[in-house]
């Protein structure tokens, strides 16, 4: 009966704490540009390029048509302490699993439709979704945000109920921001890996990268050149976007049909958008097969991290031509082009990828419904889809 009472009494006073404001302020906003743009500066200086002014405004110009950017900047005394970058995303089970996926679980997911309140990005793999004034402890900033995300959803009644808030992703778990959190009802979900090439600083060209692999790799990766080339193919730098926007979207959509998550569509514009907006540290490049694209990869730079971001190839000429694994190579030829220390891969391919040399980064979220049941619920849920786990490789010498 004491436990039970102790219990009870603690399930009251977390629910106490979940309903009391935290003593913070709040500015939020449907448009990066209504926010102080100073604030927003100041706190996601040195943040991720996915939470700088600049990618907002890219994104806001060509936005999936399921995807709504919000944003807030949390103050303590009238100082900028937190910025957020959010999204409302209108989703449902079919875009999380593979048609061919079954099992129970998996068949309830298929039919859930609802509409989720993400801290972070979508579109991308990190916690891109916060940015704290260093000096600010993050269990004594992660209350207040959690606060800000309780505004975004209420302030969006006229858009859509949004009963559940996700916040990704975490490299991996941070007790303190899981203990500053638990008692606003968020509970943590692990994730597929991303996938992160470490670029070592001897590094200063392919050539380089290529010379560090053990032999059997490096004649693979000559065997997947030579073979592109000998199929009539040529690599190259792409710029100008908006003239070549409807092939790379026709490309993108080849392999964004056959993935297992697809939470977003991007349209056509988003690319072209991106390199208006992201200037010198956006990277297209092509593979052309008598003159026509038959393959594209974008890069992004992110600091000290380059991402491999989105890409798209002819399924049919893949069959034939190892688009796809040249693409990768021109993946770590931009990234240390652009000077940055780790490749960022994304969680799809395992297998290939860690052929490069890539290794796990076990990845995690966090997850809250506003009625507690309905979130162990859709937690069972998602830990019924099964995760790969990339193979063992060693390719460097």
């Amino acid at each position: 009966m004491n436990k039970l009472t102790a219990a009870l009494a603690s399930r009251k006073a977390r629910h106490r704490k979940r309903h009391a404001p935290t003593g913070a302020t709040f500015a939020l906003a449907d448009r990066i540009d209504y926010l102080n743009g100073e604030h927003w500066d100041a706190l996601t200086r040195g943040a991720s390029i996915f939470q700088q002014r600049r990618f907002a405004r890219a994104l806001e110009a060509a936005a999936p048509d399921n995807l709504a950017p919000r944003y807030a900047i949390v103050y303590r005394d009238g100082e900028p302490v937190a910025a957020i970058s959010a999204q409302f995303l209108d989703v449902g089970g079919e875009r999380v699993v593979a048609q061919a996926a079954t099992g129970k679980r998996v068949s309830a997911l298929k039919r859930v439709r609802t509409r989720i309140l993400v801290c972070g990005n979508v579109m991308s793999t990190g916690l891109h979704g916060v940015a704290i004034k260093p000096g600010v402890a993050p269990e004594e900033a992660w209350p207040a945000i959690s606060e800000a995300l309780l505004r975004l959803r209420r302030a969006e009644k006229l858009g859509g109920n949004s009963d559940f808030i996700m916040i990704k992703d975490f490299a991996e778990r941070a007790s303190s921001i899981d203990g500053s959190l638990a008692d606003f009802g968020y509970s943590p979900l692990a994730t597929e890996p991303n996938m992160v090439l470490a670029l070592r600083p001897e590094w200063k060209s392919y050539a380089d990268y290529n010379a560090s692999l053990a032999a059997k790799y490096r004649k693979e990766a000559e065997r997947v050149h030579k073979r592109v080339q000998e199929k009539g193919c040529t690599v190259e730098p792409l710029a100008g976007l908006d003239g070549h926007a409807a092939r790379l979207d026709e490309l993108y959509l080849a392999v964004h049909a056959n993935a297992k998550v697809r939470l977003v569509t991007v349209p056509a514009g988003f690319l072209p958008s991106l390199e208006r907006h992201l200037g010198d540290d956006f990277r297209c490049t092509v593979i052309r097969r008598d003159g026509a694209i038959v393959g594209f990869v974008t890069s992004l730079r992110d600091g000290p991290t380059a991402h491999g971001y989105l890409i798209g190839y002819d399924r049919a000429a893949n069959a034939d031509i190892p688009i796809y694994f040249r693409l990768l190579h021109a993946s770590i030829a931009n990234a240390i082009d652009l000077g940055c220390r780790e490749l960022s891969l994304g969680r799809t391919a395992l297998t290939p990828k860690a052929t490069l040399g890539a290794k796990e980064q076990p990845m995690s979220l966090l997850l809250r419904h506003r009625v507690a049941p309905m979130k162990h619920v859709l937690k069972r849920v998602l830990e019924a889809v099964p995760h790969d786990h990339a193979p063992e490789r060693h390719p460097f010498g």
